[in-house]
């Protein structure tokens, strides 16, 4: 956006963005003609290839497909989770495809039976609706079982004394 408001040429974005690289990206430098480093275009396609989940599609593929919730990840961080994935995985793809595929898979991510059949049966139309529907019968299911749990403990309250 600086480009364009002040009207850079491809040398001049080349040489700011060179100057602002660090660590490994800095070290691109080193791997590419002078020539190439005066170019912006050619600059970008380096680290793209370096840097890029274009390259590294299949690898992001592979790992969204078997992504499943971790012990004590919240849902709306699984969704985040998801999201990035399906983006790293599927970075040519429309909107509107990445959507459907970031929302079949956070509902095959989520690992209660009772919680994703529940999710799926209600077809959600993307994954914020799906992670919406989601947490609340996440707490519905957690109220119950806290319900039951005391329910039982009442129960068990008048027997204590002879334990």
């Amino acid at each position: 956006m600086l480009a364009e408001l002040h009207n850079w040429n491809s040398k001049t974005k080349a040489l700011l963005l060179a100057s602002s690289l660090s660590g490994g990206a800095g070290a691109i430098l080193n791997e590419i003609t002078e020539v190439d480093r005066h170019d912006f275009d050619s600059l970008v396609t380096s680290l793209k290839n370096r840097f890029g989940s274009v390259n590294r599609a299949e690898v992001f593929r592979a790992e969204l497909q078997t992504r499943v919730r971790f012990n004590n990840e919240s849902l709306p961080d699984l969704a985040q989770a998801i999201k990035k994935l399906t983006r790293r995985a599927y970075p040519g793809t429309s909107p509107l495809v990445r959507d459907t595929l970031a929302l079949d898979s956070f509902i095959d991510a989520i690992i209660e039976t009772e919680v994703r059949l529940r999710v799926r049966e209600v077809g959600p139309k993307s994954i914020n609706e799906a992670e919406n529907i989601a947490v609340r019968l996440e707490a519905l299911r957690v109220a119950d079982i806290r319900k039951v749990e005391m329910f039982a403990l009442s129960i068990l309250k008048p027997f204590k004394s002879l334990i």
